[in-house]
């Protein structure tokens, strides 16, 4: 079995498959066999183990036919996508410093089989702001969820804006940001239950109404903007808010501090799982397409 198809070893899930069966009841075995055997006779593609296939089966409702296309589409972005998915490796420069301009914290739900993802972007310096490396760093810390904490029915958002000021706005890429979007709603295993935004102020209101082309009806349904932390109470339980915020929860240095830990945790398995890509010689894909009619930069904004 060549390198780019080996598969992973399931014991880096700290859920098991025999846990995701007992939790969910609708995800079958027989589903998850017949989605490995589809993955044999595509040469392009890695070989997953159960763990990763039941992730896709879960975000996709448990339809077979989704969830191969999501893989397939997944697998194909992360190897056409190396800014994003290449080099996750804690120990360079680049993922340090991305690292330093947010605070991100995780808090399982096991009542409701969610999973709340607690962000406050941080003082950014502009000179080492590289928006791709922090796009990266976001999406090793989800993947890192589904290693400790298994599937869920969905993610919960909080994230304060606090800190984003017209400067940083300005900075953001369209294209890159769209990619990353893609990503998200066509292929992730990371689905989306509610994303709430607050301190964004009118500046990210109108931000977001141009980022409106890239958002599909669904998704643009659960994003809720709040003022302050106050009003954000009439969605969340005290319990989750940080005590920064007048929650009863963990303040954002133990999120941080747990967070830290989790990704040193699973350093190796993002080394690991960059073997995991398509065979590029048995599978054409091209992102000019993409790259054509996802282009520019918010300097192109009129903001008032």
């Amino acid at each position: 079995m060549s390198q780019t198809n080996r598969c992973l070893s399931e014991t880096w899930w700290k859920v098991s498959k025999e846990d995701e069966y007992k939790k969910n009841n609708n995800l079958k075995a027989s589903d998850v066999m017949l989605i490995k055997d589809w993955i044999r006779k595509k040469p392009h593609l890695p070989q997953l183990n159960d763990n990763q296939i039941i992730m896709f089966l879960r975000v996709c409702d448990y339809s077979l036919e989704l969830s191969k296309k999501s893989i397939d589409l997944n697998y194909t972005t992360r190897s056409n996508l190396p800014e994003f998915f290449s080099k996750r490796d804690l120990d360079d420069a680049r993922v340090q410093t991305a690292m330093e301009h947010a605070h991100f914290g995780v808090i399982p739900d096991s009542v409701n089989n969610d999973c709340y993802i607690i962000c406050k972007v941080l003082e950014v310096d502009l000179s080492k702001f590289i928006l791709e490396d922090f796009i990266k760093y976001c999406f090793m810390f989800h993947d890192m969820t589904h290693l400790e904490f298994g599937s869920c029915d969905g993610y919960i958002y909080i994230v304060d804006m606090k800190n984003v000021n017209l400067a940083l706005l300005l900075r953001l890429q369209i294209s890159v940001v769209g990619h990353m979007l893609k990503f998200w709603q066509d292929c992730s295993t990371y689905r989306i239950k509610a994303f709430h935004i607050v301190n964004g102020g009118h500046i990210f209101k109108r931000v977001l109404q141009v980022f409106q082309q890239f958002f599909n009806s669904e998704l643009l349904k659960l994003i809720h903007l709040h003022d302050n932390f106050e009003t954000l109470k009439e969605f969340i339980n005290s319990d989750i808010i940080p005590s920064e915020y007048g929650g009863l929860g963990k303040s954002l240095k133990e999120l941080q501090g747990e967070t830290d830990e989790l990704l040193e945790k699973y350093k190796d398995w993002f080394r690991e799982e960059e073997n995991q890509r398509i065979d590029e010689s048995k599978k054409n894909f091209s992102r000019r397409s993409t790259d054509e009619s996802i282009q520019g930069s918010f300097r192109k904004l009129d903001i008032d």
